[in-house]
Parts: C-alpha cells; sequence; structure tokens
C-alpha cells in the first residue's frame, strides 16, 4: 500500500519535470505487483503449513491416547 502512494505522489508532483514519466509509473506498478504476488503466494504457503502442522499434531496426539489407553488396557 505504502508503495502505491508514494508512486501517485511521484505522479502528482507540481513541476511537471519531477514527474515520473509513463514508463517510470509502468515500471514500478510491474515491481508492486510482483512483490504482492510474491506476498500473496508466501501468505497461501504459511496458511498450508500451519493447517498441516495442525493436522500431524491431531494424528500424533491420536496415535499417543490410543497407544496410551491400550497399555492401560494389558
Amino acid at each position: 500500500m505504502r508503495r502505491a502512494l508514494i508512486l501517485a505522489f511521484m505522479c502528482l508532483r507540481e513541476e511537471a519535470n519531477a514527474r515520473t514519466t509513463i514508463s517510470q509509473v509502468v515500471d514500478a506498478l510491474d515491481v508492486l505487483v510482483e512483490f504482492m504476488a510474491r506476498k500473496e503466494k508466501k501468505k497461501e504457503h504459511s496458511i498450508w503449513t500451519r493447517s498441516r502442522r495442525r493436522r500431524t499434531r491431531r494424528i500424533i496426539e491420536k496415535e499417543l491416547l490410543l497407544r496410551l489407553l491400550n497399555r492401560l488396557r494389558v
């Protein structure tokens, strides 16, 4: 979000010579889109990893509980 705001301010400078060119805007937007895509992919991976850890933990807890119950029956 901050990067998009900075880009917008660069485009709105009062002095025309100080404003960014359209090619600079396009380049900056390309970088911003790539950054956001990587961030989203990382977020998806993080959610998947947490879900997998929880599932693994439940399986282990269930297995340990079954082993404990089997020992108590003997």
